[in-house]
């Protein structure tokens, strides 16, 4: 299963902020977080992008681009979950800004238990290209700090018969940015 991410209120969106042309060495999932880099040899738009080096002072890139699925021969294959960036791919990043608000699935959060908490915090993870849930007291110098507002049930089920249900419901954890 794949990440999924929804950009609920990202200045970025309306020319407030940049839009990267990014590109992985790695496979990478929507909703996944990271550096832009360098850019690439003979390249004058796509960047690296890069795992979280330096929490003091990497800031965030989010990733979220369009979910095409070409193969739609069962309805199964048509789920957001299934959608990932092959490597080698170039792909939308865009650049965090304070008080941006955006959604990503549960699976995209390193939490402290079993679910994150509403009011913790999110920091970027060294070497991932994931959030770590976090609170307020373990903050430190982190330039990337985002406050966790909701969770959010989106999505239904169609029922198939004996196999089950197809489709499904996402836990979204909303994230407004205090800080990149």
């Amino acid at each position: 299963m794949a990440q999924v991410v929804r950009l609920d209120n990202l200045i970025s969106v309306y020319g407030g902020g940049h839009i990267y042309s990014l590109q992985a060495s790695e496979i990478v999932e929507n909703g996944s977080v990271g550096v832009a880099g360098n850019l690439l040899a003979g390249e004058r738009e796509v960047r690296s992008f890069d795992k979280p080096s330096d929490l003091a002072t990497d800031k965030a890139v989010l990733v979220a681009q369009e979910e095409i699925i070409y193969d739609q021969t069962r309805r199964s294959q048509n789920n957001l979950k299934d959608f990932q960036i092959e490597s080698g791919t170039p792909f939308r990043g865009y650049e965090l800004k304070e008080d941006d608000v955006f959604s990503v699935s549960a699976d995209a959060i390193t939490a402290l238990s079993t679910d994150v908490v509403e009011g913790n915090k999110v920091v970027l993870t060294v070497g991932d290209y994931g959030f770590s849930e976090i609170t307020d007291a373990s903050l430190t110098t982190e330039r990337f700090v985002g406050r966790i507002e909701a969770v959010e049930q989106v999505g239904t089920t169609t029922v198939t018969g004996a196999p089950g249900v197809i489709g499904g419901i996402i836990d979204f954890i909303v994230i407004r940015v205090e800080k990149n």
